[in-house]
């Protein structure tokens, strides 16, 4: 009796087939960051295919058919990789409230904001401290809290420890947050503007020192490569007083970046903060 073949052993199945996706897409995927300039492109296939099945289970309605048609004809192109990593949507939380807004992409400038002055005498306030400095480079946070800030006090005063009376404030918070056509987070970046006001000077006036952003949170998907960068600048101090009881006023200005394999989304808030511990938040929108 003739000896039966061998039964050929049971195939295990590629992680590919638990998406019911071809290899090679995957492959073209990677070599696509890699293209793209990633500095931190995925480090398997295996990965990747993890990252693609979590997207799928929880997003995966939202999946457009074109894409799908490129996944199951190996045909992914650099337009889907585009899809994944660059920011479709934003959000900006201050003063309990959150807007969520369309990015828009390329160059778009920020609407003129009109400045309202009211008994202001420039010419007795002057701003110490620093005009602009980095708070998050490469998605690490950089900001020396000692020395990066902003004040307004009387002219010619370039010690503020010269004046007196000093009282703590902070902010809300402020967070930025962006998120690709999926819905899944990107990037985001939270702080709080933070300053010293109230202070006299020779018993008089309320003026500010020690004005900046304090970091409360700097995450970016690293799988995607996505990086953080994030400045503040301190400008146009201004008197909101009246000779006899000045009130020193500063802008305020914190500014992000996002930055994918494609694109840099920069989004900024603005505020004015006064000697009185008073603050208006002046603009917070994409640049």
């Amino acid at each position: 009796t003739p000896t039966p073949p061998p039964r050929p052993r049971p195939r295990s199945r590629p992680p590919f087939a638990m998406l019911g996706l071809p290899a090679r897409p995957l492959l073209l995927l990677l070599a696509l960051f890699s293209l793209a300039g990633a500095a931190e492109p995925p480090a398997s296939v295996d990965e990747l295919v993890s990252t693609l099945q979590a997207s799928l289970r929880e997003y995966g309605r939202n999946i457009p058919q074109w894409l799908r048609d490129e996944i199951q004809s190996n045909n992914l192109t650099r337009k889907a990789v585009r899809m994944l990593t660059e920011p479709a949507t934003f959000s900006i939380s201050f003063d309990g409230q959150t807007v969520e807004k369309k990015v828009v992409h390329g160059f778009r400038p920020l609407n003129d904001t009109k400045k309202t002055r009211v008994n202001i005498d420039p010419s007795k306030i002057w701003q110490i401290g620093k005009a602009i400095w980095d708070l998050v480079k490469n998605n690490k946070a950089v900001v020396n809290y000692s020395t990066d800030w902003s004040g307004a006090v009387p002219a010619d005063v370039t010690d503020w420890t010269q004046l007196t009376e000093w009282k703590t404030w902070k902010s809300k918070m402020y967070k930025f947050e962006f998120k690709n056509f999926l819905g899944q987070k990107l990037t985001e970046f939270e702080w709080a503007f933070t300053c010293q006001y109230a202070g006299k000077y020779q018993g008089k006036g309320q003026y500010l020192t020690l004005c900046g952003a304090s970091i409360n949170e700097i995450y970016a998907y690293g799988l995607y490569g996505e990086e953080v960068q994030a400045s503040a600048k301190g400008s146009d101090p201004f008197n909101y007083g009246t000779s006899d009881d000045p009130i020193g006023g500063l802008n305020l200005q914190v500014t992000m970046s996002s930055q994918g394999h494609f694109e840099k989304t920069v989004v900024g808030c603005q505020i004015t903060m006064k000697g009185d511990s008073t603050y208006t938040t002046i603009q917070c929108d994409q640049n």
